[in-house]
């Protein structure tokens, strides 16, 4: 993972695939199943936002 990929990752202009998801998690120690609400709920939050 280069330091461009992640500030991407950052800015939200492009976004990790699950092999990276994982080391990071794994790396990290974070819990998967919340990253995964977290992005479940952002990604809804933008679909209303586009539907007004």
């Amino acid at each position: 993972m280069s330091r461009q990929a992640i500030s991407q990752w950052e800015n939200e202009k492009s976004f990790p695939d699950i092999e990276n998801i994982v080391l990071l998690s794994n790396l990290y120690n974070f819990d998967l199943n919340k990253f995964a609400n977290y992005y479940r709920k952002k990604m809804y939050l933008l679909h209303l936002s586009l539907r007004a």
